[in-house]
């Protein structure tokens, strides 16, 4: 006689589309409020002002929860394996860099006077842009934190072309510190230090994926959020200078203009490895990823 088979659990799609509808309403209630508390622009017409405003909050809250996939993976799983340390370490760094910037050129009236003096405008810096900044540079901190303390860097140690390229990184902000006559100048190789690790950070990301031919451990949820914040910033800075008639905007911030679009780029690659060259099944998913016995998303 056959042994009844064990009934199996529910499936919980419901359950997920229902939880990923739930997150998608509080982004838009954050991104709104974000957008209600963006002081207005002088410089841009009404109500072109409250677009503007609009999409600031929206790639501000889309960029802002994409580095929470990572860190609550990482949590879940308890390891970092599959993360690249490279990554994690310049993402840190870069934000930093950046933080440094865009702050400066938001808060202080000398650096926006240098600014202005070399461009002729306002620099085109949100309060959405320093609240990002911020938010980015603490979590990629804790991703940081989170290789030390579930793998340590004898197991996840960052590569020595990671290590090299940060110390002259440093010596080159040091460099135009002792040269430079302005403190803009210092800035501006802040940002130049946060485009280059831009450019290169997600290639050990790249190659550590292609190596275990597997994305295990990178959560896709980040890259698609990535992707959104990086379209929705461009696009806001490209129709600010439309309705300025001013393209300058771009010239004189080609950091932000350049992370959108880089960004972008290096995520359409992400999700190629992802969803064509690797796509990974359930049961990897449920194994390797961390998912409970009740296939709860690893992040809501």
């Amino acid at each position: 006689m056959e042994e009844p088979q064990e009934e199996q659990p529910p499936s919980t799609d419901a359950g997920r589309r229902r939880r990923r509808i739930i997150t998608l309403a509080c982004m838009l209630i954050a991104a709104g409020t974000v957008a209600a508390v963006t002081p207005d622009d002088s410089a841009l017409s009404k109500p072109y002002v409250y677009v503007s405003a609009a999409l600031g909050g929206a790639y501000f809250v889309a960029w802002s929860v994409s580095f929470w996939p990572q860190v609550l993976l990482n949590k879940q799983r308890k390891t970092t394996v599959g993360l690249s340390p490279d990554f994690a370490v310049l993402n840190a760094f870069a934000f930093a860099a950046y933080s440094a910037y865009t702050l400066a050129l938001y808060a202080s009236p000398q650096i926006r006077h240098q600014y202005k003096r070399h461009h002729d405008h306002a620099p085109e810096v949100r309060f959405a842009d320093v609240l990002f900044c911020l938010h980015a540079l603490l979590l990629s901190s804790v991703t940081v934190g989170q290789i030390a303390y579930y793998d340590g860097f004898a197991k996840q140690a960052p590569s020595r072309p990671a290590r090299y390229g940060l110390a002259a990184l440093a010596l080159y902000v040091g460099g135009t510190a002792v040269v430079s006559h302005e403190a803009l100048q210092i800035l501006y190789a802040l940002s130049y230090c946060k485009m280059a690790v831009t450019v290169c950070k997600y290639l050990p990301q790249l190659w550590l994926n292609y190596k275990r031919r597997s994305t295990v451990g990178w959560p896709v949820d980040n890259i698609l959020l990535d992707f959104t914040g990086g379209a929705l910033s461009t696009l806001q800075l490209i129709l600010d200078c439309y309705n300025q008639k001013d393209w300058s905007g771009i010239s004189g911030d080609v950091v932000k203009f350049g992370l959108g679009v880089t960004s972008m780029v290096f995520d359409v690659l992400f999700l190629v490895q992802h969803y064509v060259f690797y796509r990974p099944s359930a049961l990897q998913e449920a194994l390797l990823d961390g998912v409970d016995d009740g296939g709860e998303d690893p992040v809501v």
